[in-house]
């Protein structure tokens, strides 16, 4: 195989991969009820954030894609920053679901 095949083969089958488990563990989580109190719906600032975090999932894998494909290390550091404002975006998004916001 050649190795553009496999930069492109290898995130597919992850990807796909990772979507089968989240449906998987969805509709197992749909059978069981909820064990404590359920939290407020997200406000419009909490799906913001939630638009936020799945923007920055997205340039994770392009950055670590183009990254590996062109052997660049800016790419790499480019894809830490996006998993720490990943971080940060997920805390923010806690306390706001918190208030209900």
């Amino acid at each position: 195989m050649s190795d553009k095949l496999i930069l492109i083969l290898v995130p597919v089958v992850l990807i796909g991969g990772l979507v089968g488990v989240a449906y998987l563990l969805d509709k197992r989580g749909k059978k069981s009820e909820p064990i404590g109190p359920t939290l407020p719906p997200p406000g419009p600032i909490g799906k913001i954030l939630l638009w936020i975090a799945r923007v920055l999932v997205i340039l994770m894998v392009l950055s670590i894609i183009g990254a590996l494909a062109f052997r660049s290390l800016p790419l790499a550091w480019l894809t830490g920053s996006f998993l720490l404002m990943y971080i940060i975006d997920g805390t923010i998004y806690r306390f706001v679901r918190l208030t209900g916001k």
